[in-house]
């Protein structure tokens, strides 16, 4: 059994299929009391904040996501359906202050577009990738977050496609756990688009 404390924060972000309710409005302003912006699923843990995003491609809103990151105190961002690939570098991503990790949409997935998963991490935290998973039933980014005289947290993103098979989503999700292999006791944040109408 993975040693992993009681304190696991689920941040879902729940979606029929056809909704794709990014709203940022950002005024071409310096004053930022005059951003007027929505973040879903916005949480802090130990002083470390984190949002989810279903940004249905980043390429066309890259400049809200960088005005969104300077003028906030988001630690850790990440963007779902962002719809890019290999012919996007890390390059034409970059936030200053954040670290990039990626996971395209790939053949495996069964789909030619569409998807995809990312994370602006801030650079005052020591990240890294500790699994990534892309399948037509899920896809996954897994992060170690370390933190100075602090239980780690383990962050994962993650999108179940509108059309994929729940209980085999759920089944993934959960064999990714036995996966991760991580020996110390950490805290799991996870956050993501689940795309099931609970209605």
């Amino acid at each position: 059994m993975l040693p992993i404390t009681p304190y696991i924060i689920l941040l879902l972000y729940w979606l029929t299929a056809d909704e794709c309710p990014v709203n940022m409005n950002f005024p071409v302003t310096s004053d930022v009391s005059d951003f007027d912006y929505s973040v879903h699923a916005l949480k802090r843990l130990r002083g470390v904040s984190f949002a989810y995003l279903n940004i249905c491609s980043i390429v066309r809103k890259c400049d809200e996501v960088r005005l969104l990151l300077e003028h906030s105190n988001l630690d850790f961002l990440a963007l779902g359906e962002t719809f890019l690939n290999e012919s996007i570098t890390d390059a034409e991503l970059h936030i200053y202050g954040y670290h990039i990790f990626r996971s395209n949409r790939t053949i495996a997935s069964g789909k030619s577009d569409g998807g995809g998963l990312l994370i602006y991490a801030s650079d005052k935290y020591s990240s890294d990738r500790i699994h990534t998973s892309c399948s037509p039933n899920l896809e996954t980014i897994w992060l170690n977050i370390q933190l100075t005289k602090s239980t780690p947290i383990c962050l994962c993103a993650f999108c179940r496609p509108p059309d994929a098979n729940v209980s085999i989503s759920l089944a993934e999700l959960e064999s990714h756990f036995s996966e991760l292999n991580i020996t110390q006791r950490f805290d799991i944040v996870m956050m993501g688009d689940c795309n099931i109408d609970v209605s």
